[in-house]
């Protein structure tokens, strides 16, 4: 069993899953993660043009709870709030690198299986979409060690492809960074697996 799943009373599964995004929270400055004061302009034309073309995000650790329905078919990640029967994702708490990095050591050391589990999204992906997909990977293998969603700055549309293809081009530093201290931080005997 992975210490990051556990059962809720009614016998649904949740899972503690280690968030990492280069996507700014609303709100906040894509450079620096700092809280921007007008919130409701957050980034002027100039500035959003400046930020795509010349911004590299900051990294930002935290982790989410994610809870799967009973009932469902194998591989179905009903993430719709039209349903009665759907995944539910808590707002990731973010804290710094160093707080993340020592909490999932200790998952990794608690852990059936010294393995770890990077799921990277694809284009047209939310970030509730992708924690919730990875959560339901997670638990369809079944998978015994500790789970990271990676996400990145898609704009979860359609119609942003080669939007969302270039801003993968882009900012793929951010999962490099996360892949070489994965490796640094949890040892030799840690297997990461990338999806």
């Amino acid at each position: 069993h992975s210490p990051m799943r556990s059962l809720t009373g009614n016998g649904e599964s949740n899972w503690k899953i280690a968030v990492v995004t280069n996507r700014a929270p609303a709100g906040r400055s894509p450079q620096d993660n700092t809280e921007i004061r007008n919130t409701q302009f957050p980034r002027t034309l100039v500035q959003q043009a400046q930020d795509a073309v010349f911004a590299t995000p900051k990294t930002t650790f935290g982790f989410t709870s994610v809870t799967l329905p009973t009932v469902r078919n194998r591989g179905e990640c009903p993430v719709d709030a039209d349903r009665g029967n759907q995944v539910t994702v808590d707002a990731p708490q973010y804290g710094s690198d160093e707080q993340f990095y020592e909490a999932l050591s200790a998952c990794a050391d608690n852990a059936e299986a010294k393995d770890v589990f990077v799921f990277v999204h694809g284009f047209n992906v939310t970030t509730e979409q992708a924690l919730a997909r990875a959560a339901q990977v997670a638990e369809d293998m079944p998978f015994h060690g500790v789970v990271v969603a990676f996400s990145w700055g898609s704009l979860g549309r359609g119609e942003a492809y080669l939007i969302d293809e270039l801003r993968a081009e882009r900012f793929f530093w951010n999962l490099a960074e996360l892949l070489a201290n994965l490796r640094s931080q949890l040892g030799d005997d840690v297997r990461l697996h990338v999806l």
